[in-house]
């Protein structure tokens, strides 16, 4: 007879707090402090002001996990006084579950539902589902719900057809709002540009990005990726920072590629590229198997070093697969 398999969801939750590590800490204890999950990774940016936070385990677990992180979050962060130069609306800017194992896309929606009434009913924060969990499709996409960040949240909040799914309908000025919703593994990939010109990030983010490709001159937007342009004070460059919502459909090499080529018709070039949080094993050795294929790297028998080596994973901060690839993680 065969050992039922349990199955695991993982929980990605976004806080707008880099900068100060004591916080950082007691939020990721206060998610430590349940049994039947364990801590991935934490990615912390110090010039945009955020924290991602990686873990794994059984649903109700992780629903429990979250919902202290969130209201640790709530107790330790003043939105009214923080900055950065990330998109945010929230203390918990966004928490995304995605089934992992034994999970099916129904039933992440149904712990994300679970997960944004407690958070809305016990923290009186206000809260919008999006992606799978949307109940309309205006509200699916995390950008089209975060449209003026938290500045314009005050006000947009009680406007017709942008009321919370849960929570008050009265915008807290500390803990802002939080967006929660099950969808499928996202990949967050910036690639860093030799120039501290922000408007050839932004130019660049705006030709390749899905949505809002129809402002380039020429339809270039690769399906299911978003970008934004940044500048990072302490590697003095910009960045085209990337989501790539579905790997299957474009795949790293792909986008990496595509922004090479914008680079070079802004007479710019790529000094190296970072993941943040973790990625699928699947994704990164398609990439590898890609670059491979077409010649483009040294190391033609492991497609995980040639997406390292060729994407330039270790040109901004040392990647380590055994941290950063989720299927070499010890699973519970």
């Amino acid at each position: 007879m065969s050992t039922p398999i349990t199955p695991l969801l993982e929980c990605i939750p976004n806080f707008s707090e880099g900068q100060n590590p004591k916080i950082i800490r007691e939020i990721v204890k206060s998610i430590e402090t349940v049994k039947g999950l364990e801590i991935l990774h934490v990615d912390i940016g110090y010039s945009v002001n955020r924290s991602v936070v990686t873990f794994l385990g059984e649903p109700s677990a992780i629903i429990e996990g979250a919902f202290r992180g969130i209201k640790t979050a709530a107790s330790l962060i003043d939105m009214s006084k923080q900055k950065g130069i990330h998109p945010r609306i929230g203390a918990t800017d966004v928490c995304p579950l995605v089934p992992y194992r034994n999970l099916s896309k129904e039933e992440a929606i149904y712990w994300s539902k679970r997960l944004g009434k407690r958070v809305g009913e016990e923290l009186q924060i206000p809260v919008y589902l999006y992606e799978w969990s949307a109940k309309e499709n205006h509200r699916k996409l995390l950008a089209d719900i975060r449209k003026g960040g938290y500045e314009n949240m005050s006000v947009r909040i009680g406007s017709k057809g942008w009321e919370p799914d849960y929570g008050p309908i009265i915008f807290p000025p500390q803990t802002g709002a939080t967006v929660i919703g099950a969808r499928f593994f996202l990949i967050a990939f910036n690639i860093q540009l030799t120039t501290q010109r922000l408007d050839i990030a932004k130019k660049i983010a705006c030709t390749l990005r899905e949505k809002g490709a129809h402002l380039a001159k020429k339809n270039t937007g690769l399906k299911g990726v978003r970008a934004i342009g940044w500048y990072i004070p302490e590697y003095k460059e910009v960045q085209v920072s990337f989501n790539i919502t579905d790997f299957r459909i474009t795949s790293l090499f792909e986008l990496f590629e595509a922004c090479k080529k914008e680079a070079r018709a802004h007479n710019v070039q790529i000094s190296g590229s970072e993941l943040i949080g973790m990625i699928p094993m699947e994704a990164i050795e398609n990439a590898g198997k890609e670059i491979i294929a077409v010649g483009k790297s040294r190391e033609l028998k492991n497609p995980v070093k040639a997406a390292i080596e060729y994407l330039g994973l270790n040109n901004i901060n040392p990647f380590l697969p055994e941290e950063r690839i989720i299927s070499l993680k010890s699973i519970l």
